[in-house]
């Protein structure tokens, strides 16, 4: 009927999104590549098929953790809801983060008006004091995330490896238990499916590749 096609909500704060997480209800955690920071998004309630009145979305810019895009290399996000750490595969430094996205004491400042605000918004924010640290470094691109029974496993792009690390009981550090070589060509997203296998993206080779463990 000429309106904006069939999407249900919208929000355009966050150029060069590299990796999304769900949080709860219409509530995500967004890698901003445009920006180099970690985004909330709440999109609250869908405008309807179409629409345009984005008004009652919120979006909190947490700047105070710094991401680094890399071209045409996803940068995955998950978070343990049992937990409220959210693990980051920072692709462009090599690392991936956590952030306790639980965190009381944090400080909010309004940043209605602020030039990367692109519509009319609830909220818009500026979030500081987050706890946060480095769960791994030295990684050669890592990507592709998953989280499976307290264990993080995370792909690296360039090397095509698999790495799987022992969480802690807070979720703030691991050990490393294992890392499995792949013949990925461009190794990206990661799933632990309900079979209890590990599945991964080639977008080199164009396939998805299953991984059965054994004893």
């Amino acid at each position: 009927g000429g309106g904006l096609g069939s999407h249900l909500d919208m929000l355009h704060e966050s150029p060069y999104g590299m990796g999304i997480a769900h949080d709860s209800a219409n509530a995500y955690w967004y890698f901003d590549g445009h920006y180099g920071e970690l985004v909330y998004y709440d999109f609250n309630g869908d405008h309807d098929t179409g629409g345009e009145d984005h008004a009652d979305g919120i979006v909190r810019r947490y700047s105070e953790i710094d991401l680094t895009r890399r071209g045409n290399v996803p940068g995955h996000m998950i978070l343990d809801k049992n937990t409220g750490i959210l693990y980051i595969a920072d692709t462009g430094t090599g690392r991936i983060l956590w952030v306790n996205t639980d965190d009381p004491t944090t400080t909010s400042a309004a940043i209605i008006g602020d030039g990367t605000q692109m519509e009319n918004l609830q909220e818009y924010s500026r979030i500081s004091g987050v706890e946060w640290g480095v769960l791994a470094s030295g990684l050669s691109r890592p990507s592709g995330i998953a989280l499976h029974d307290g264990v993080l496993f995370a792909s690296t792009n360039w090397d095509g490896d698999i790495r799987a690390w022992d969480l802690a009981t807070d979720g703030k550090s691991a050990t490393l238990m294992q890392t499995v070589s792949t013949s990925a060509d461009s190794i990206m997203g990661l799933e632990v499916g309900p079979d209890g296998k590990l599945y991964y993206t080639d977008a080199g080779y164009d396939r998805i590749v299953r991984l059965d463990p054994y004893s």
